[in-house]
């Protein structure tokens, strides 16, 4: 490999600046329709558990996708397909701010999941080829967070748009972005699978794609990850899911308002708390076995109680919007620890398979818990702050936020398995 120019390797920053603002526009494009989710009720006329289905519309799709999307990741030019990919995407953002009944615009949910799914393999595959592994805790923990800073923007502006041009125009404006990232992503270079690896790794032949899978789901430490991933993301798509309409019925906030307290806590929190936990994985990577799990657990363990707090009855705003900006920031910092750990207990061909397959289990559960939080909402009504009886998101989200402690203790009992995990995707153990 040639001689590095910068500490970041011979690609620099631009690979990750450019997939950072793709990640960012996906996060924003995604949480649209969120933060304008009570105009379109009003608009559209439907239930919260109906509400709760666009997401699962979403994931449902993204579900059919994601592993053929993780076998492409590891056969094609990433660049292109990623590109490609969001042009598409864009599109059909853009299109949901057209619809005229709850049919079609759960029809648009489905094809924007699929597009999601697809992109997203791809994008973790060329980070870890275009940066080693000392570099990865920091590239990933920068990647892995604009989704989340993303989902807070969207969150705040379009409900600023929505609240005064309404929801269509909020929508569609806010999907002209991803086509300008898609030209930006096509005009990177395509690294060498492996490039980035202390010893440069020569990529076996591609494996049929049964094999790929079996042998992906065959490394211990990554089967106990793919479970809390799972988990973790279930429970916490239905907060980012009801989050506006939360604030609106508890603290009787305006749309705009509501955008912008659900965001702004989010956002900080996830800026400090991804850059955070990327830099301690690569502190610890040489000093604590099995640190990127380590790190994940203890985050998220943590996050996990004080977010479940910040939704009990009564709490001030003020106290609120702090307990729930650590919490994030907590729960955030885990995914560059999870993320830098399936590149390093994966082999580089068949990193993509691994993300298809982790996005794959992330979004089967992803896909229950909005409509089950809206379901027990629709069950548990109280008095909202204007006076009408609404569903109880909070005691909704108390019932299902714990369910990430599961995933922390998962997390711990994988990390006695990544010493071996990481020898033998090395090939270092035949040594």
């Amino acid at each position: 490999m040639t001689q590095a120019p910068t500490k970041w390797g011979p690609y620099g920053r631009l690979p990750l600046a450019v997939l950072a603002l793709l990640g960012l526009v996906e996060g924003i494009e995604r949480r649209v329709l969120p933060a304008v989710l009570s105009l379109v009720q009003d608009d559209l006329h439907f239930s919260d558990f109906q509400g709760g289905l666009l997401d699962t519309a979403i994931i449902v799709a993204a579900l059919v996708v994601a592993l053929p999307a993780g076998l492409l990741a590891d056969r094609v030019d990433r660049r292109r397909f990623i590109a490609g990919t969001f042009v598409f995407w864009s599109a059909f953002v853009s299109m949901t701010g057209a619809v005229r009944s709850y049919g079609q615009l759960l029809g648009m949910r489905v094809l924007l999941g699929g597009g999601d799914a697809m992109a997203d393999p791809s994008a973790q595959s060329l980070l870890a080829d275009y940066y080693s592994p000392e570099r990865r805790g920091r590239a990933y923990g920068i990647q892995r967070v604009t989704p989340v800073v993303g989902a807070a923007l969207g969150l705040g502006v379009g409900s600023g748009l929505g609240a005064l041009f309404g929801w269509r125009i909020a929508v569609i404006a806010l999907a002209v972005p991803g086509l300008l990232v898609a030209l930006l992503v096509s005009r990177l270079r395509e690294p060498r699978r492996g490039e980035s690896e202390v010893a440069p790794i020569a990529a076996p032949e591609r494996l049929p794609t049964r094999t790929a899978v079996r042998a992906v789901l065959s490394i211990p430490s990554l089967r106990a990850l793919i479970l809390a991933t799972a988990l973790t993301t279930g429970s916490l798509s239905a907060v980012a899911f009801w989050g506006v309409v939360y604030f609106q019925r508890e603290h009787g906030l305006s749309l705009a308002k509501a955008g912008t307290v659900a965001g702004v806590p989010v956002l900080l929190g996830a800026l400090a708390g991804s850059l955070a936990g990327g830099w301690l994985v690569d502190r610890l990577r040489h000093r604590v076995a099995g640190a990127a799990l380590l790190v994940a657990a203890v985050f998220t363990a943590l996050g996990t109680v004080l977010f479940t707090a910040s939704f009990l009855d009564g709490l001030a705003l003020g106290v609120r919007l702090p307990v729930q900006g650590l919490s994030v920031g907590l729960l955030v910092g885990s995914l560059p620890a999870t993320t830098v750990l399936t590149t390093e207990v994966v082999p580089p061909a068949l990193r993509g398979t691994a993300f298809g397959i982790l996005k794959l289990s992330s979004n089967a559960l992803a896909a229950v818990f909005p409509p089950v939080v809206g379901l027990l909402a629709d069950h548990h009504r109280v008095l909202a702050a204007d006076g009408v009886l609404r569903g109880d998101l909070g005691l909704a989200f108390r019932w299902t936020l714990p369910t990430i402690l599961v995933a922390s203790a998962l997390l711990l009992r994988g990390r006695k398995h990544v010493a071996r995990d990481t020898l033998v995707a090395t090939g270092s153990h035949l040594s």
